[in-house]
């Protein structure tokens, strides 16, 4: 089953809003993003760490995604350790988008893929999102988009 890592879309700055809440243009980048998923996959449950920004991007996700439920999870703070969700992703038989920060979701999507720090990167803009697959017990990338190219 298809698991999609998204990054929060763009935030307001703290003196704005401390809990840095979207931004205008951040609801427009998940709202694009939303628009061009909806009726392409489908996805059983969202996960969102804590953090404002990341709960109303998988809401606003959510709305067009239709997922069962729309959970806050442990473990997707921004520097929260990866290994938690690599774990919990590794062999997960549901359909799952985990909405996340940098540089934890960048550093789930190397682990999932079995990449090293040195070997490169898969650069997370916000409302990014990353589909990857697991084949006989390997991830592999299945499709990658952010707003700017839709």
């Amino acid at each position: 089953m298809p698991i999609y890592l998204v990054r929060h879309a763009t935030a307001l700055p703290a003196e704005k809003d401390p809990q840095r809440g979207l931004s205008e243009e951040g609801r427009k980048e998940v709202e694009k993003i939303g628009a061009f998923l909806r009726g392409k996959i489908a996805v059983e449950l969202v996960y969102h760490s804590p953090k404002k920004r990341a709960m109303e991007t998988a809401l606003i996700l959510a709305e067009g995604l239709e997922p069962s439920q729309v959970l806050e999870a442990e473990g997707l703070l921004p520097t929260d350790e990866p290994a938690l969700w690599e774990s919990h992703l590794t062999g997960e038989q549901r359909s799952i988008m985990v909405v996340g920060h940098l540089p934890h979701i960048e550093e789930l999507a190397r682990r999932l893929l079995s990449v090293r720090k040195e070997g490169g990167r898969i650069r997370f803009l916000p409302a990014s999102v990353l589909c990857l697959e697991e084949v006989e017990g390997v991830f592999a990338i299945r499709w990658f988009v952010e707003p700017s190219i839709l």
